[in-house]
């Protein structure tokens, strides 16, 4: 019952909004998915998000994208991973061609080989730093490289500017390195001479000699007798 004038004040009891917060590995299955109030940090309380190794990497959970901050409203948060390459012990070069060929001398042509990477080849030229021959490092004006694996191949005038004999051929990559063997073979001037028999000349043989040696004799005796007998009759 109202006695005189009175004033009332509203009173409110707070409470805070919440937001879904969701959390997502890399290939969008769910992880976590959950109510946060407003201002509050999110967590992540599930198990460490994996990523499944492929030929080249394998995976190392690093952190959420975007980072994580006080919810001012809904968010997904996404597994990012740091790759890390496989070790170079489980990655292997090869020398697919070339290995212990023979090449020659002077014949003005080069020696070509190629290598191949047992793991994502594709990148095998890119990794590619260069070439050495019995341990020396071989000047890049010395040979060409080209992608396809690598294909690699030295100048017909460096091959002229090694010793006779086996040679090893090491190829140099970032991750690793692969090594062949081949060898130089010394061109004869005789092999190079077009239309010879090993360098030796034709001569008449001994039976072609004497057949002509005959005939001369034949015809001389024959003249001696016709003249004889001509003196004769007259």
């Amino acid at each position: 019952t109202v006695t005189g004038d009175v004033t009332y004040t509203a009173s409110y009891e707070a409470s805070k909004r919440s937001y879904t917060i969701t959390f997502k590995n890399e290939d969008g299955s769910e992880l976590q998915s959950s109510n946060i109030e407003y201002g509050e940090v999110p967590s992540y309380l599930g198990p460490t998000p994996t990523k499944e190794a492929d030929d080249r990497y394998t995976y190392t959970f690093k952190g959420w994208e975007p980072a994580l901050s006080a919810v001012t409203g809904e968010a997904v948060y996404v597994a990012t991973f740091t790759a890390e390459e496989k070790r170079a012990s489980e990655i292997t070069y090869t020398f697919t061609e070339g290995s212990g060929s023979t090449w020659y001398q002077q014949d003005g042509k080069g020696a070509d080989f190629r290598v191949t990477r047992s793991v994502d080849d594709s990148t095998t030229f890119d990794r590619f730093i260069g070439i050495e021959v019995d341990g020396a490092e071989v000047a890049s004006s010395n040979y060409t490289a080209e992608s396809g694996s690598v294909k690699l191949a030295l100048t017909s005038a460096y091959i002229d500017s090694l010793a006779e004999g086996a040679h090893t051929l090491k190829a140099i990559f970032n991750d690793g390195a692969a090594e062949t063997t081949f060898t130089v073979v010394r061109t004869s001037q005789n092999e190079k001479t077009s239309g010879s028999v090993s360098g030796k000349t034709s001569t008449p043989s001994t039976a072609d000699g004497y057949d002509i040696g005959l005939l001369m004799a034949l015809f001389i005796a024959s003249s001696l007798l016709l003249a004889f007998s001509a003196r004769r009759q007259s």
